[in-house]
C-alpha cells in the first residue's frame, strides 16, 4: 500500500457507509483474485454506494480513483456518467480531464465509449476529430479510435472532402494501412447522397 494512503473505508467522510465485500466469507470459494488492498477496499465501498444509488461529489471522486486502477471496468464508467449527468457537471471539463487517460490507454473501449456518451449528451463533436488524429499518430490502426471517428461522422454528418484528404495522407505514409482503406470505404458507403460517376473516376485515378 502506498505510504500515507488512507483506505476509503477508514476515511471520516465515508464513516456512514458499510462496505460490501465481493465475497461472502461464510461460503467456500474455489478461487479468489488477489486484488491490491486499496482497490478491493474502494470496490467494497463502491458496492455500498451503488446499493443505495448515491449520486454525490464523493461518489464521483471514488469512481475516478477506481477507473485509475482499472480503466476496463465498464460499470464504474457507467455510474460515473450517471453522476455527471444527474449533477449537471461540466461535461467539456470531464472530456478534458479524461484526455490524459485516453492517451495512457489507447485501446480501452471503455474510455472511448465514455467520450461517446458525453459527446452525444453535449450534441456537439467539439474537437474530437482532431483528438483522434493525434491518437492515430501513435497507432494508425487503433480500432477503437477509428470506430469512434466513424460514430462521430455518422452522428454529426461529418462527411466533407477533408476526410478523404486525411486518408490520402495516411495511405501515402503506409499503403498497407488497412484501417485507412476501411475508412475510405466507410466514407463512400455512408456519405449522404449517391455515389457519383466523378467519385468513381477520382478513386480510379
Amino acid at each position: 500500500m502506498e505510504e500515507g494512503f488512507v483506505l476509503y473505508s477508514k476515511r471520516p467522510e465515508w464513516a456512514d457507509i458499510e462496505p460490501i465485500p465481493q465475497y461472502d466469507e461464510s461460503k467456500p470459494k474455489l478461487i479468489t483474485i488477489n486484488y491490491e488492498k486499496e482497490y478491493s477496499d474502494a470496490m467494497d465501498v463502491f458496492r455500498a454506494i451503488v446499493k443505495k444509488n448515491e449520486i454525490s461529489e464523493r461518489a464521483l471522486e471514488l469512481t475516478e480513483f477506481l477507473i485509475g486502477y482499472n480503466p476496463a471496468h465498464y460499470y464504474i464508467w457507467k455510474y460515473r456518467q450517471d453522476i455527471l449527468i444527474q449533477m449537471n457537471y461540466d461535461l467539456k471539463e470531464e472530456l478534458q480531464k479524461m484526455e490524459e487517460m485516453a492517451f495512457e490507454n489507447l485501446k480501452s473501449y471503455q474510455i472511448w465509449h465514455h467520450r461517446q456518451v458525453l459527446i452525444d449528451k453535449l450534441n456537439d463533436p467539439l474537437e474530437e476529430m482532431d483528438l483522434i488524429k493525434i491518437i492515430l499518430e501513435y497507432d494508425a490502426k487503433n480500432y477503437h479510435a477509428w470506430a469512434y471517428r466513424q460514430w462521430l461522422m455518422t452522428r454529426f454528418n461529418i462527411f466533407d472532402n477533408s476526410e478523404l484528404e486525411y486518408i490520402d495522407q495516411l495511405l501515402l505514409e503506409d499503403i498497407r494501412n488497412n484501417s485507412a482503406w476501411n475508412q475510405r470505404m466507410f466514407f463512400y458507403n455512408n456519405r449522404p447522397g449517391i455515389l457519383l460517376d466523378s467519385d468513381a473516376e477520382n478513386e480510379i485515378k
